[in-house]
């Protein structure tokens, strides 16, 4: 980061005044870019809040919080941009044409806003039944029939939500080490799902969906699955439960 002149916005709130650390990232390998800040006490985040982040007036992220800590003497959060959506939304079906229509289609189909695809040529299907993410069925397409390296391409998301793919020689934003913080309670909905798809036993057709609909209100539509067990039964009050609230965790 620059020496530019920084603004974090949380729920719509100005907190710059309370921030103590702030690291934005992300990798090539990766769907989402995250912020990671944590603050003075005076501020504290909740899982669901929106996020924004400038320097020198120019918007650099855009997300939410996913993960939110507190103990006596400070308050954290770590916030991940549009990408976490295709990172953890399961899919299922055949998708067939070129590495770029594939993408179009799977985002066009699940809400995501598209902006600048790679362009390619050769053609390439991907087979789901529902045990890839929408990530991973376009790192699939664009790996194609001639194994070409996903590492050639990058996925980003601009502060408008649309998504971008670009062909790079090298990483455009730098990994970094997770910061352990000692903490007294967290609440986390990094692994929330709000709504899951019913597969038949054989996991290739839907037979039905369980939602939670207050979650995607205000934390977005994060899909799971689940497959029929023996003689067609649901087990309905397990998925119902797993849909579930973002998760409180105290010693």
């Amino acid at each position: 980061m620059g020496a530019g002149v920084i603004k974090l916005s949380v729920d719509n709130k100005d907190v710059t005044k309370y921030l103590e650390s702030l690291t934005w990232s992300g990798d090539m390998d990766s769907a989402a870019r995250a912020l990671k800040a944590t603050f003075v006490k005076g501020f504290k985040p909740e899982c669901g809040d929106a996020v924004k982040f400038w320097e020198d007036d120019k918007l650099l992220f855009k997300g939410k919080v996913y993960y939110a800590d507190s103990d006596k003497h400070r308050n954290s959060l770590e916030a991940y941009d549009r990408g976490f959506y295709i990172a953890n939304n399961y899919i299922w079906g055949e998708f067939s044409g070129t590495p770029t229509q594939i993408a179009k289609k799977v985002c066009a189909d699940h809400g995501v806003k598209i902006g600048e695809l790679a362009k390619t040529t050769s053609k390439t299907k991907v087979t789901a039944t529902g045990d890839m993410t929408l990530f991973g069925v376009i790192q699939q397409a664009y790996e194609g029939e001639d194994n070409s390296p996903w590492r050639q391409y990058q996925v980003s998301f601009d502060t408008s939500d649309k998504i971008h793919i670009e062909k790079v020689g090298a990483a455009v934003v730098g990994t970094v080490t997770d910061l352990v913080i000692d903490g007294q309670r967290s609440w986390d909905i990094q692994n929330m799902v709000n709504r899951v798809h019913i597969l038949d036993k054989d996991g290739k057709k839907r037979t039905g969906t369980i939602e939670y609909s207050p979650d995607r209100s205000k934390y977005g539509t994060l899909t799971g699955r689940s497959t029929k067990k023996r003689k067609g039964r649901t087990q309905k009050r397990k998925l119902q439960s797993f849909c579930r609230h973002y998760q409180k965790q105290e010693p």
